[in-house]
């Protein structure tokens, strides 16, 4: 398993939590590096995108300065690396996003790692990515209840204990009991024309920070949001509806669907890309519903009103088949 340490050591750094954290289960990330914090032993196989498929964990640890006495470590998330390259003296890799990790001790699982979740291997021998044989047990909770537990986690440390924190589930069909939209090489498809729900969660490590605002903004060419005004997070739970448009573009469009808090308030912007684009099962229902709808009138009108609407559509779907047959003979 590939480790990933984010830590404190500057201030641009910790905003990469609060992202990894908040990013729907498919979502790629990147994480950057310079060479000298990868493992050695990685440096050749991550030159040669040969980590492809590797699980991952990403962990944030804080107190990174000196001997890391009093150093902190918390584990953030599961993932899989989809690539890997090497620019100049930086490392970088994606990690296609996966699970909220069901354990917060990594000494519960390894004897490798030490009550502060800090791996022997890794930082204090100067490894911020490095690879370890770890092997996480499976997710027991649902994401949003994985989530909280993660968030609540972090919230007790210095870093976040006055942060906001926000998951974006994904986005849902208006339908009862549906799946989120699966991602697809980092990126959420829709079908145009059709009407979806964003699903949000948030969390707040104090009282006074109920009150806070988000902000949701994309591109109204490509996503028509029913209601711009900010969110007020009152609540740990928000649903809010948008309409995929058709999008001219030869293959579709797409548009960042950002997530941003209010200024006053420690989090980040969740920003995750949309693609609106037909897909087989959209092209599948566009062109049977104008055919059956028009097969079905023309058939009312040759077997008059006395005959029972849904005696007509069955009949359609017969005689098709049987011309289909007669064609065949």
């Amino acid at each position: 398993m590939i480790v990933i340490y984010i830590t404190d050591a500057r201030t641009q750094y910790p905003p990469t939590v609060l992202t990894t954290l908040g990013l729907p289960i498919g979502a790629i990330q990147p994480y950057r590096y310079r060479l000298k914090w990868i493992q050695p032993s990685l440096r050749d196989r991550w030159r040669a995108n040969q980590l492809v498929g590797q699980p991952t964990l990403i962990c944030y640890l804080e107190g990174n300065s000196g001997d890391l006495k009093g150093a902190r470590a918390f584990c953030v998330r599961t993932g899989t690396v989809v690539r890997s390259e090497i620019e100049h003296a930086y490392g970088i890799v994606q990690v296609e996003l996966q699970a909220f990790p069901a354990v917060r001790n990594l000494a519960d699982v390894t004897h490798l790692a030490n009550d502060s979740n800090i791996l022997s291997s890794g930082p204090p021998r100067g490894a911020y990515v490095l690879e370890a044989k770890l092997e996480l047990p499976a997710p027991t909770l649902n994401p949003y209840s994985a989530w909280q537990e993660t968030a609540k986690d972090l919230a007790s440390s210095l870093t976040f204990n006055d942060a906001s924190f926000a998951y974006l589930e994904g986005i849902f069909p208006q339908q009862v009991n549906c799946r989120p939209m699966p991602l697809k090489d980092g990126a959420i498809r829709l079908d145009p024309e059709r009407a979806y729900d964003v699903r949000l969660h948030s969390i707040v490590s104090q009282r006074s920070l109920l009150r806070h605002e988000y902000y949701i903004t994309a591109d109204d060419t490509v996503l028509r949001i029913a209601n711009t005004s900010p969110l007020h997070f009152r609540h740990k739970y928000w649903t809010f509806p948008l309409v995929a448009r058709s999008g001219k573009a030869v293959g579709g469009a797409s548009t960042m669907l950002a997530i941003r808090p209010e200024a006053s308030i420690l989090g980040t912007e969740i920003s995750q890309l949309v693609t609106v684009r037909p897909t087989l099962v959209g092209r599948l229902r566009n062109l049977a519903l104008p055919s059956l709808s028009a097969a079905t009138a023309a058939t009312a009108g040759v077997l008059g009103d006395s005959v029972p609407l849904w005696i007509k559509v069955v009949m359609v779907a017969g005689g098709s088949i049987g011309v289909a047959v007669a064609a065949r003979r």
